[in-house]
């Protein structure tokens, strides 16, 4: 029977309890996911503990936890970073400085709009957070995007001095700075019912009634209601307005009025009015827009049909005024 050297068997236990010790140490790799992308520009979250790296994609950002709360984000050398953050706004806490983003990334319409800082470090703070001051723009390597500190917390139970940061991100690949097209996509969508559902242009009625339902995870108590605009044009009138279950679906609804010769007017501005003269019946969509107390924004639509009853005496001309 042949047996094995002791120091070959020494060794490989030595080499084994290296491989081991290296893989329990390295640290967990950041978790960036990508939830979706519209041509160039890419959006997602992530979550990476405390003193990783990050990359969703414009190069490597630094994160350390100054508080439970609050953090730094560093670019890839502490000394001569490649990222460089917006905006710059004095504070109350002396020498250091606080930086303010935007409220919501579709607000990132032009870089130039914005100063940008080469300072090696940038204090943020969570979202829930009383020092936090909206959605960080950076500028690394030749692409804008911007990140959303949404949490920082506790991610060991074991180890409870280890925090993890979740984030969003954004970046547009082309080096572009234009991020508006994501309001479409990222805002809340509500059900919008209006009430008449036929429009009669020569009617004298008062208002046009906009039932708003939010999906399950918004509550219409939160909406602001002064922030609501029919068709990005008419104001929603403050008064009356109600909550209750208007289409018997379990989920409350908010319901609005707008004034009808208002909404009136805006038709006869925005359809082929001859078109309707020809036809009588055209169908028009009527979008309704709106933020909550948070600052979310909320958008719905719901087709309306235009209904002109034949001219009484006064004919086409008359009509068509």
């Amino acid at each position: 029977m042949l047996k094995r050297p002791v120091s070959g068997i020494i060794l490989t236990f030595l080499l084994v309890g290296i491989l081991a010790s290296a893989f329990i140490i390295q640290p967990v790799k950041a978790e960036i996911i990508e939830i979706g992308h519209i041509g160039t520009i890419h959006w997602g979250s992530g979550i990476v503990k405390e003193s990783q790296y990050f990359n969703f994609g414009t190069g490597d950002i630094f994160w350390s936890i100054a508080y439970e709360e609050r953090g730094y984000f560093y670019g890839s050398s502490f000394s001569s970073p490649t990222v460089f953050f917006a905006d710059k706004i004095d504070n109350y806490w002396g020498s250091y400085d606080s930086y303010q983003g935007v409220q919501h990334i579709w607000e990132f319409t032009n870089a130039s709009d914005h100063e940008w800082f080469t300072q090696h470090s940038i204090t943020f703070a969570e979202e829930t957070s009383p020092y936090y001051t909206g959605i960080l723009l950076i500028c690394q390597g030749g692409l804008y995007g911007a990140i959303k500190p949404k949490s920082i917390h506790n991610g060991d139970l074991n180890h409870p001095e280890n925090y993890v940061l979740e984030f969003d991100w954004w970046y547009d690949d082309s080096g572009g700075s234009d991020f508006s097209i994501l309001e479409s996509l990222l805002s809340i969508t509500a059900t919008v019912d209006n009430s008449p559902q036929t429009l009669n242009l020569r009617s004298k009625g008062r208002w046009i009634t906009s039932c708003i339902e939010l999906p399950e995870d918004y509550d219409v108590d939160d909406i602001n209601v002064t922030s609501i605009m029919l068709s990005e044009t008419i104001q929603v009138e403050l008064r009356p307005t109600a909550i209750g279950d208007y289409d018997n679906d379990t989920i409350p609804d908010l319901m609005v009025k707008f004034n009808r010769a208002q909404v009136t007017e805006y038709i006869k501005a925005n359809v082929n009015m001859t078109k309707l003269y020809e036809e009588r019946f055209l169908t028009i969509t009527l979008t309704i827009t709106g933020k909550l107390n948070d600052g979310s924004v909320f958008q719905g639509s719901d087709t309306i049909r235009i209904m002109m009853p034949m001219p009484r005496g006064g004919g086409r001309r008359s009509f068509l005024k």
